[in-house]
């Protein structure tokens, strides 16, 4: 199985060479563009609309950056680069009252199988906010639906969690949503602080 992945942050792959402590980069993206401007379209696509809350109540309408249809707006764009090496992720209310906000994935574009897999991220936190990075199995696109295509969620924080959780967890055939496996994590400082932090995994064939 092959994932692609959803991101929300700056992203690397490596793949393991002989030894187990040697990294070779296979693909990466830094974005490094001009302010303003909208991430690489060979490495990503983008969500549009609501599609009836993503299974997850989910209230934002979601806009790709090059769209200028009501509610999105290339003029106020939810995801951009900011010209110094970061793209940023925002969630907008409009005037008319509608919340937009931005969802990037590699589908179709940068399959992924076995490897680290790493995003530096810096966090918003607060009430109705979700940021996540987690991989789909490709199979989804052939008709395997969730959860037998299976689902890496790399880092999740949402609010439940309070301000001082993040967590990890794998879901397939038998053990999905709540009965996911994972794990959480505990910020040493009490928070989700303001800092950039780098969240991953290591993919092996048959461990994460």
């Amino acid at each position: 199985m092959r994932l692609w992945l959803l991101v929300l942050g700056a992203f690397l792959f490596l793949a393991q060479s002989a030894t187990a402590q040697d990294w070779g980069l296979v693909w990466s993206d830094e974005f490094n563009g001009p302010a303003g401007t909208a991430p690489d379209p060979n490495n990503w696509t983008f969500e549009t609309g609501n599609n009836n809350g993503w299974g997850n109540n989910e209230l934002e309408y979601y806009c790709p950056p090059t769209n200028n249809t009501p509610p999105c707006s290339t003029a106020n764009p939810n995801i951009q680069l900011d010209g110094n090496g970061n793209l940023v992720i925002q969630a907008i209310k409009t005037q008319s009252g509608t919340w937009t906000s931005g969802r990037m994935k590699t589908e179709g574009l940068q399959p992924f199988q076995y490897g680290r897999i790493e995003a530096r991220m810096k966090l918003p936190v607060g009430a109705g906010i979700w940021p996540a990075f987690w991989m789909l199995g490709t199979n989804i696109a052939s008709g395997v639906n969730w959860p037998n295509c299976g689902e890496q969620d790399i880092m999740e924080w949402v609010p439940q969690y309070t301000p001082t959780t993040t967590s990890s967890t794998i879901h397939g055939p038998g053990y999905s949503g709540g009965s996911g496996i994972g794990k959480k994590f505990v910020f040493p400082s009490g928070t989700v602080d303001a800092g950039f932090h780098t969240y991953g995994v290591i993919w092996f064939q048959d461990k994460m």
